[in-house]
């Protein structure tokens, strides 16, 4: 489970036409790699709404998703997280992301409440950089692995019913 919460001291990326300021149109995109996730499974990937004209955003988005242990030799499952400007009529500007939580270092079953800082480019998108990031998002997460969910539906030392098939006449 992660917690979207809110951003802080976000950049600048709608600049005003007259004069020196600006706000920014972010939403957070938050996607797990690794472990049992599959790359671009939208299965493993939230995106919260766009919140207008801010620069201290609080989006308070929750994102549920199941994981499995995976293979041996997999890598972990890591959570990323990335911060855009939303515009209607381009692509989004890229605000920032933070380099990655290993949800294996985390303590199973604890609220983890936490601030981390934006770094100029995306560990998952190297092409995505920017020199114009500073903030911080502060996200919640609970990693709660349950082994009894984690099972191989093709494991054949697997234990079997032994009742009557259940067959259609």
């Amino acid at each position: 489970v992660v917690a979207v919460a809110q951003g802080r001291n976000l950049a600048i990326k709608d600049k005003e036409l007259l004069g020196s300021g600006g706000t920014s149109d972010p939403r957070a995109v938050l996607r797990v790699v690794g472990g049992s996730s599959v790359e671009k499974d939208p299965a493993y990937s939230h995106t919260t709404k766009s919140l207008k004209k801010t620069l201290n955003p609080r989006w308070r988005e929750v994102y549920k998703c199941q994981l499995s242990a995976g293979a041996e030799g997999d890598a972990p499952p890591v959570l990323h997280c990335r911060v855009e400007d939303v515009d209607e009529l381009t692509s989004a500007d890229y605000m920032g992301s933070i380099a990655g939580i290993n949800l294996n270092d985390l303590e199973p079953n604890v609220i983890s409440r936490k601030w981390y800082d934006l770094a100029a480019a995306d560990p998952l998108e190297p092409k995505k950089t920017s020199k114009n990031v500073h903030g911080d998002v502060e996200l919640i997460v609970l990693y709660r692995y349950n082994p009894d969910l984690d099972w191989d539906p093709f494991d054949r030392d697997a234990p079997t019913s032994t009742d009557a098939p259940n067959e259609l006449r």
